[in-house]
């Protein structure tokens, strides 16, 4: 496991613990980035992201901070650009992700994240709930 340190807007360093695993074949990498919360003995994830590598296609699998008072401070798009880093490190040319019916309750918040980090999003209705969306994210990382 490899130590990196991010920097919110406040100024405030965060030690953010970055876990590489692969498979034999290295056809699946599995990437996640933990905040150690300093008020408990034990690491706790603040924030995180994972994907998975599979070909040229790096996948977000979940981007969560997880205490709201540590949100708006730029500690989600410090884990983001550190995470599409890694991913053109491990040979990816494009992130991808999904936004899901979960995550309706807030999806404004999420279309202006990923569009300020240069995503492109695609939504669509549930074929279930015509209420409901869901939808896509995709950047190209040869940019």
């Amino acid at each position: 496991m490899e130590s990196v340190w991010i920097t919110d807007r406040l100024g405030k360093s965060w030690k953010v613990e970055v876990d590489i695993q692969s498979d034999d074949n290295s056809q699946i990498i599995l990437v996640n980035l933990f905040i150690l919360n300093p008020k408990i003995e034990y690491a706790f994830t603040r924030g995180y992201l994972s994907i998975m590598k599979t070909g040229k296609t790096a996948k977000i699998e979940d981007l969560v901070i997880e205490y709201p008072e540590l949100e708006n401070r730029g500690i989600g798009s410090a884990l983001l650009n550190l995470m599409e880093a890694i991913s053109r490190k491990i040979g990816a040319i494009k992130m991808t992700g999904e936004l899901s019916v979960e995550d309706a309750d807030h999806f404004g918040k999420l279309k202006y994240f990923y569009h300020k980090h240069g995503y492109r999003i695609y939504l669509k209705k549930h074929p279930d709930n015509n209420s409901a969306f869901y939808g896509r994210i995709f950047k190209s990382l040869t940019q």
